[in-house]
């Protein structure tokens, strides 16, 4: 009587160890997340500009206005001339 034979799974071959990141290096996640911070803290700068350069008329438009107008330079002139001319 002959004995069926059975195949015995093999082994897989062992997989090559992961490497392992260095300190140095980041992931593209961490690229997009620092991306995404900066541009959220650099928002309100950019906001300030434009609000600074519209007319008092445009800023409460809507939708707003979202490029620097024209009046940034005169308005910083205003500015230091009223500033420096009041006194507390």
């Amino acid at each position: 009587m002959t004995t069926p034979s059975v195949r015995m799974p093999t082994a897989r071959p062992p997989r090559p160890p992961r490497r392992a990141r260095r300190a140095g290096e980041a992931s593209w996640v961490t690229y997009a997340l620092l991306v995404g911070l900066v541009l959220v803290s650099a928002f309100p700068f950019y906001w300030s500009l434009v609000i600074a350069s519209r007319d008092t008329s445009q800023i409460g438009r809507y939708p707003p206005p979202l490029t620097p107008g024209n009046q940034l330079w005169p308005h910083i002139r205003d500015a230091f001339r009223e500033g420096t001319s009041r006194s507390p």
